[in-house]
């Protein structure tokens, strides 16, 4: 979180479990643009299927991209009416 208080891109990558603790701790420690970049619960890959990995990597691989590409204020927020 330092990085981005110094304006450097930022994605924090967390599962969906932690998701509420990141964007809490985040919001506490001043960085309330961070990009957080959310991937299924648990976090891990044993007993993932190549398939499954590929998924999990795809749900999250734009979100990161946009995130250290893009200015948090050109970057949606979700639930704000921006895509994920």
């Amino acid at each position: 979180m330092e990085f981005e208080k110094k304006n450097v891109p930022t994605v924090l990558i967390c599962s969906t479990v932690y998701e509420p603790v990141a964007s809490a701790l985040a919001k506490a420690l001043g960085v309330r643009d961070l990009t957080i970049a959310t991937i299924p619960h648990p976090f891990s890959w044993s007993g993932l299927t190549r398939e499954q990995i590929s998924e999990r990597v795809s749900g999250v691989f734009d979100r990161l991209v946009k995130g250290l590409t893009q200015s948090a204020a050109s970057t949606p927020t979700p639930g704000t009416g921006g895509t994920d």
